[in-house]
């Protein structure tokens, strides 16, 4: 799914509160059936207990960590299988040992995708994960992240304010405007 609108318009918050890294005044979120947040009943789920993985806009790698380290930040245990998993999903094989100055923007969002992956999460979330990158790199890496969303049972949401990257990237898509829902492509229910 794609959250599409313009700056301002709802969308990171939107996100941001999936997460739990801000907290709504009012309502509920649930994935997959299990409620993370309710007002009324006053559930809120600790963001270290949502199962939720979150790729930022500007990668957030930690820059003193190599890349093997970043992709496991947050895994239990000593996750080697799992390293391996999400490092062939995401093309990064080979890259295990370097830093995040040491590889390329294409290569640190798939990083960063990858450590979002790595925990086996109920569900990813993107924020404008081609913000950093220029064209070429974007085109580049969203066709990865195409292949990498097809290969991957987990669902996903997307932030964007570009039509072309929704259409790109997601089955459904929810237009944003004020903090509103203003259209879903396709309608719900059809």
């Amino acid at each position: 799914m794609a959250l599409l609108g313009r700056s301002g318009s709802g969308k990171t918050l939107t996100l941001r509160c999936i997460a739990g890294l801000e907290r709504p005044d009012r309502g509920a979120i649930s994935v997959a059936e299990r409620i993370l947040f309710d007002s009324e009943s006053g559930v809120c789920v600790p963001v270290r207990d949502r199962r939720v993985g979150f790729v930022f806009q500007h990668y957030a790698l930690f820059p003193h960590l190599r890349v093997r380290e970043n992709v496991l930040f947050g895994v239990n245990g000593s996750g080697n299988e799992r390293l391996r998993e999400v490092l062939a999903l995401c093309r990064l094989e080979g890259l295990e040992s370097r830093y995040p100055r040491e590889i390329s923007g294409g290569q640190r969002q798939r990083v960063a995708i990858a450590r979002a992956l790595a925990p086996d999460p109920a569900l990813l979330l993107l924020d404008e994960p081609f913000a950093a990158l220029d064209r070429q790199t974007r085109d580049d890496v969203l066709g990865d992240l195409r292949t990498i969303l097809q290969r991957s049972p987990v669902p996903a949401v997307l932030v964007t304010h570009d039509a072309w990257e929704a259409e790109a990237l997601a089955e459904e898509i929810i237009l944003l405007e004020g903090g509103s829902v203003r259209a879903a492509s396709p309608p719900p229910g059809s």
